[in-house]
């Protein structure tokens, strides 16, 4: 395990346990005084709460041309690796996305990203997929487009319509002749407002 997979799902489980006790006050809030103030306090302490991480997190928002530094790095790794879901969760991790874009991926962070790509178009692809989209050409090899492709052929249309979009990242080369252009705009919006329907990811 990662240097900071712990504290990240320490931070998971906490702002998740947070914001669950600003909506449960939330019916409460507007009936009594006593209403109003517990969701006051449960909104205050969403708003005091810190994490260890929180440091390295705002690091991966600031824009650099620069490769991030090795303690930046590792992080990014375990955020990758354990793909979290809180508040903002799914915002982070474009961030990260967007940074690594740059770099020049180690044989880790290609095997994290793989797994998280594969993930996402099983479980469901929310806000951030056509980022992890975009990092295809950085990590795809001909046994990734194997998977993707046997994925496009599910009977699950939502994971049929993720790797679906997923396979028009591809280069040519690796797979099946195909347009390697990503999916044309109408294409894409309709695919999205699928995937809203199903709920979607912070």
């Amino acid at each position: 395990m990662g240097t900071f997979h712990n504290d990240i799902d320490r931070l998971e489980r906490e702002t998740n346990a947070l914001t669950q006790a600003i909506n449960d006050s939330m019916e409460a809030r507007d009936t009594s005084p006593k209403g109003y103030a517990a969701w006051n306090e449960a909104v205050d302490r969403w708003k005091n709460h810190n994490s260890p991480i929180d440091d390295l997190i705002d690091r991966c928002h600031i824009p650099s041309s620069t490769a991030p530094d090795p303690e930046l790095r590792a992080f990014m790794l375990d955020y990758i690796e354990t793909d979290p879901y809180f508040f903002r969760s799914g915002y982070h991790l474009e961030r990260i996305l967007r940074r690594l874009k740059r770099a020049e991926l180690s044989a880790a962070e290609e095997s994290a990203l793989r797994a998280l790509l594969l993930k996402r178009i099983r479980t469901r692809g929310l806000r951030n997929f056509r980022d992890i989209c975009r990092m295809i050409p950085r990590i795809e090899d001909e046994s990734l487009y194997a998977e993707v492709a046997e994925l496009a052929h599910s009977q699950a249309p939502p994971i049929k319509a993720r790797a679906k979009l997923a396979l028009s990242y591809f280069t040519p080369c690796v797979g099946a002749p195909r347009s390697p252009s990503p999916l044309p705009r109408d294409e894409y919006r309709a695919f999205r407002r699928a995937e809203n329907q199903r709920g979607a990811r912070p």
